[in-house]
């Protein structure tokens, strides 16, 4: 499931699941519809799932990098640092 959830957001910005080393039978399973009725609107213990939206910015260099996640923290966003 944590696979299958890595992947999905990795899609969702437009990264080449080819990449990732899995053919695209194994995308598929991955990605099908596997989502169950308990997931579509909360599971059996009542806890909600919400879309998330993702934004990447390009830095410069590292320490404009951490500039840039710094700010952002302390605005009150969630952040997370991507390294290519």
């Amino acid at each position: 499931d944590m696979l299958a959830t890595e992947l999905q957001e990795l899609a969702d910005m437009d990264f080449d699941l080819e990449l990732t080393g899995f053919d695209s039978s194994e995308l598929d399973a991955f990605l099908g519809d596997t989502v169950d009725e308990d997931q579509q609107d909360g599971n059996e213990d009542g806890i909600q799932y919400k879309e998330k939206f993702s934004i990447v910015i390009e830095c410069n260099d590292e320490k404009d990098q951490t500039k840039k996640y710094d700010e952002f923290v302390a605005l009150g966003y969630s952040c997370r640092v991507l390294v290519n």
